[in-house]
């Protein structure tokens, strides 16, 4: 979209190459989907947006909200990977560790067991 300089509005949409997105139902929309110069134009149409002066605060919140999202994500597959390691084991082995996954940090270190490469965390 370009904006108006001299109200900071929107005047309209670029137009992509080609004519490409147009109504008249030609099958140069196909086949610029298909020789991907339309999903170029997309890429390069999206840089732009996203080097814009007003656009460059929103992204970087948006990056960080991102990143938020798959550390919450990455910390919950770990805990989940932990919690099926855990009930796999037998109930003695289960019994014995029980203590130490109330607190966050002995948790941590008892995470640490599921590490091992012969997958023998009830030795543990």
């Amino acid at each position: 979209m370009q904006a108006d300089s001299v109200h900071g509005g929107i005047v309209g949409a670029p137009t992509p190459p080609g004519g490409i997105g147009g109504l008249d139902g030609g099958g140069d929309n196909i086949q610029s989907i298909m020789d991907g110069s339309y999903g170029k134009w997309i890429e390069s149409s999206f840089k732009e947006f996203c080097e814009r002066p007003e656009n460059k605060l929103q992204m970087v919140k948006h990056q960080q909200s991102e990143m938020r999202k798959a550390q919450r994500l990455q910390r919950k597959m770990k805990a989940l990977e932990f919690k099926e390691k855990v009930m796999e084991s037998d109930y003695d082995a289960q019994k014995n560790v029980a203590p130490f996954l109330e607190n966050r940090v002995l948790r941590k270190i008892v995470q640490t067991f599921t590490n091992d490469p012969r997958n023998d965390f009830s030795k543990w």
